[in-house]
């Protein structure tokens, strides 16, 4: 695992819930959750952050680095492409494979990750991202443009539901790429994706209270 290293990216602002990256679940903020989970999987663990407490935080263990984020590159429209961009500049991880791992989903279990990794090292894949099974009615829907309905996929569009494939949707706990690879274009691949299925229940993502409460018992009620 001398090749991966895990990446935590949190931010300070928060619309749906307030210092939701700190939040504490058992006693321990949802970063630092993933940031343990992180060092189980791999040996270093960079935390990339604009959150004070964060920076100011003396972690004993050597092999967690903390990389200040600019408040300019942390903000509700920033985009994740933008936040891996400044990091590689200034800090060397080529050759590295970097395993992002959402503080804010803490159902996400070790051997999901682990999974995800057996996924990737087969090869052939540019990434490989965790994803959950959704309606597969999404894809008779489209947008709307110049007062027109424009369908997302013409070909399913009058399909009845039973025909329609399985239709996943990214949950956003687990992304696997190679620095290489994302420094060809300075984004993250856009094609060529494996993904890894994970249950619902464990793709939970805590973007707000209800979300937080529901993860709290969840968590509590498995501990009991």
């Amino acid at each position: 695992m001398n090749d991966f290293i895990s990446l935590v990216p949190i931010r300070d602002g928060s619309k749906g819930l307030k210092n939701k990256n700190i939040s504490k679940i058992q006693g321990t903020p949802l970063y630092l959750r993933t940031v343990e989970q992180a060092l189980r999987i791999t040996e270093k663990c960079i935390i990339n952050t604009d959150i004070d407490s964060v920076l100011k935080t003396k972690f004993q263990n050597k092999n967690i680095i903390l990389f200040k984020r600019e408040k300019k590159f942390a903000q509700d429209d920033t985009h994740m492409n933008i936040v891996l961009k400044d990091l590689l500049k200034k800090i060397n991880l080529l050759n590295k494979v970097i395993i992002l791992l959402q503080a804010t989903s803490p159902l996400r279990k070790d051997q999901d990750i682990q999974n995800a990794i057996n996924i990737f090292n087969k090869g052939g894949f540019s990434m490989v991202m965790s994803v959950k099974k959704t309606d597969s009615v999404l894809l008779k829907y489209g947008y709307e443009k110049n007062q027109k309905f424009i369908p997302f996929a013409k070909q399913y569009l009058y399909k009845n539901r039973q025909s329609l494939p399985k239709v996943l949707s990214p949950n956003g706990a687990i992304y696997i790429f190679s620095v290489n690879e994302f420094l060809k274009k300075n984004k993250l691949p856009e094609n060529n994706i494996g993904f890894y299925e994970m249950p619902a229940l464990r793709s939970i993502d805590i973007d707000k209270k209800e979300d937080l409460n529901k993860v709290r018992k969840i968590i509590r009620k498995s501990i009991d």
